[in-house]
């Protein structure tokens, strides 16, 4: 979005309010959804849907009354999740992938279980041998690692395909936004991931986990040194680390 600290900065309007829905699986509508009120404000307004936003801005202004919209947004997932199986089997291509669908996931429900178990029989358990301190905290060399470009394979960057690769990322801040609510999406990724922050652990998921966002907490980020070598004074250090077999996401923010 364009000049978009400065929107929020602005955004503050008690007539203007979100329903923020948690996102959950369900085989059929929902008679109620978990999810929480909150008003159009500086430390609010960037977990608003922009469209929502915007939409709902104007129809405030133009209706002269309080304005209230729903998101349910959930960025990556295909439409036909939001279609009920009546309506697909009303179509042949669209029952045909539902069909897919099912089969992959009864799949994956008997493959976790038949993995794990193969991985206890032959001792392949993926133990960590190092503590997570020698990847995750801040200020370790990295003078040895390989830089990678991502999205992609890890083969392609010269990488293993199996066990555990840490990948770290600087990541500056917008001084404006020190305080508002801040987020690390790792996209589609299908491992076991855990998430350090500044050095300390603020997440995990497992492989069964589709959305890969996580809150970062306020108090994890750190003002930086004026010794960084950039123009502004905000310098969120992010280490990602993902592993095939188990993944770790860790990140150093620095506001």
């Amino acid at each position: 979005m364009i000049d978009a600290p400065r929107e929020i900065a602005e955004s503050a309007d008690p007539s203007l309010r979100q329903f923020l829905v948690v996102k959950k699986f369900a085989p059929a509508p929902l008679q109620n959804a978990p999810g929480k009120w909150m008003v159009a404000a500086p430390d609010t307004t960037s977990q608003f849907s922009a469209v929502g936003y915007f939409f709902g801005r104007r129809l405030r202004k133009e209706l002269g009354r309080p304005v209230g919209f729903i998101n349910t947004t959930w960025g990556g997932t295909k439409v036909e999740a939001w279609t009920s199986v009546e309506a697909l089997d009303k179509d042949a291509d669209l029952r045909q992938g539902k069909e897919w669908a099912i089969a992959q996931r009864v799949a994956f429900d008997r493959y976790t279980p038949a993995y794990q178990a193969w991985q206890k029989k032959y001792g392949r358990e993926d133990h960590a041998v190092l503590k997570p301190e020698t990847f995750a905290a801040p200020g370790i060399l990295t003078d040895d690692w390989k830089k990678v470009n991502l999205p992609a394979e890890l083969s392609s960057a010269g990488l293993p395909t199996a066990g555990a690769v840490w990948i770290r990322r600087d990541i500056v801040l917008d001084p404006k936004l020190e305080n508002h609510a801040a987020s690390l999406f790792l996209g589609d990724a299908r491992d076991i991931i855990q998430v350090y922050w500044n050095g300390k652990k603020i997440a995990e998921s497992d492989v069964t986990t589709l959305d890969h966002r996580y809150n970062i907490p306020a108090r994890s980020r750190k003002r930086a040194p004026a010794s960084w070598p950039c123009g502004s004074s905000t310098h969120p250090r992010v280490w990602e680390s993902r592993r095939a077999t188990r993944a770790f996401a860790t990140a150093t923010t620095r506001t």
